[in-house]
């Protein structure tokens, strides 16, 4: 596609026309929000330049306009008006990037559902499943790899009829990989009746696979003072059911 911001949108209309007669009232609407930002200063230069960069990515990756040129472009539109600061935008930018040349499409798919449950709703990672929120703040680093690091947060797994936290714990989410490499942290069993100041676990480094609802920890200090003066170190094994038992 085009490097001139003129030359670019009419080959981006072009693109959409190719398209089937269910998709034609949503792509409407977006080339009418769309044309607006595109020619009043919405996007910037460097903004618009990266999407140059990306989009012809995703026609050497054969990508059709529905559903990936449209995802990506509502997405980026979404983040943009969470006034999120332009380092974090652009660096977004660049995952994408990272993501095409990694993953197929449907993964690519995947990624921007996900890049908009964590923009919008602080969501890490979630399907129809499984849904991993993390309620800190957070920086995104992109060079080789894509980095989502939280300083200190709340890590929450939400099932339908279940759920787990771990409390004021930091971590890295590889989306790539979609991985969460935790360190610190601390679990309790309230959701279980168990008293939390009587029976907890405090965490080292951890790792958890998003997709799954369950992890293990190494090295962890298991408190349970009904029946214990001293913490017993070992292993711990989390799981959050999808249903509940009986």
């Amino acid at each position: 596609m085009p490097h001139s911001s003129d030359e670019y949108y009419v080959t981006l209309e072009e693109h959409f026309e190719r398209i089937q007669d269910k998709d034609k009232k949503l792509v409407k609407d977006l080339f009418k929000e769309l044309e607006e930002k595109w020619f009043n200063g919405y996007f910037n230069d460097e903004v618009k330049e990266k999407i140059y960069v990306t989009s012809n990515l995703m026609l050497e990756h054969k990508m059709q306009a529905m559903p990936y040129f449209y995802d990506y472009i509502v997405t980026l539109m979404v983040i943009i008006d969470k006034n999120y600061p332009e380092k974090t935008i652009l660096n977004w930018m660049s995952s994408v990037d990272l993501v095409i040349q990694s993953l197929k499409g449907r993964d690519f798919h995947d990624y921007l559902h996900n890049s908009l449950a964590l923009f919008t709703d602080q969501y890490v990672f979630s399907n129809k499943i499984i849904q991993w929120k993390a309620n800190g703040n957070w920086k995104l680093e992109v060079d080789s790899s894509i980095r989502y690091i939280f300083q200190e947060t709340d890590l929450t797994c939400y099932t339908k009829k279940d759920s787990s936290n771990i409390y004021k714990t930091k971590g890295i989410y590889d989306p790539i990989n979609r991985t969460w490499q935790g360190d610190g942290g601390k679990i309790d069993w309230q959701r279980a009746n168990l008293n939390p100041d009587e029976v907890y676990a405090n965490l080292q480094r951890y790792e958890i696979e998003m997709k799954m609802s369950k992890f293990i920890a190494d090295s962890v200090e298991l408190f349970n003072y009904r029946y214990f003066d001293k913490p017993i170190i070992g292993e711990l094994e989390e799981q959050v059911l999808a249903s509940r038992r009986g």
